[in-house]
């Protein structure tokens, strides 16, 4: 669990891009995995307090209380949840329309203004630079600066 600070997840492709699974803050849990090794690499944004429990002592608890178990699976389909929202967002928008759906969902979940790095931001908006310059272009040429 993020005590405080931002945490991104992500990995690494084939062909060496950064692709960002989540970005996630106090409160936000990580690390759900059912195999062995975890997909995703985690990375602390800025300073940054985790709570962290090992995998058994997890089980054993649901395994005795009925209320962890319930707020485990809340947490579970919760991520479920916004895995199948952010599917379905990055289907249907623009690349203008992801990264202002990024920017107000972070706005709201922080209930704050959230800096991302550049780097972070490239990684996220997954479109190409063609649809990037169509999408941010006016009508007509851009003005020449002297």
């Amino acid at each position: 669990q993020v005590v405080s600070g931002s945490v991104r997840t992500y990995r690494i492709l084939r062909d060496g891009r950064r692709q960002v699974d989540a970005f996630l803050f106090a409160g936000d849990y990580f690390g759900w995995e059912m195999g062995e090794a975890h997909r995703v690499t985690a990375e602390a944004m800025c300073d940054t307090s985790v709570r962290m429990i090992r995998r058994g002592a997890l089980s054993d608890l649901v395994a005795r209380r009925g209320d962890a178990a319930r707020a485990v699976f809340h947490l579970t389909a919760e991520g479920l949840q916004r895995s199948q929202d952010h599917v379905l967002m990055l289907g249907r928008r623009s690349a203008i329309e992801r990264v202002v759906g990024l920017l107000l969902d972070i706005a709201q979940r922080t209930r704050a203004e959230a800096e991302l790095g550049c780097d972070t931001y490239r990684d996220y908006r997954q479109a190409s630079r063609p649809t990037r310059r169509a999408a941010f272009s006016t009508n007509g040429p851009h003005p020449t600066r002297s």
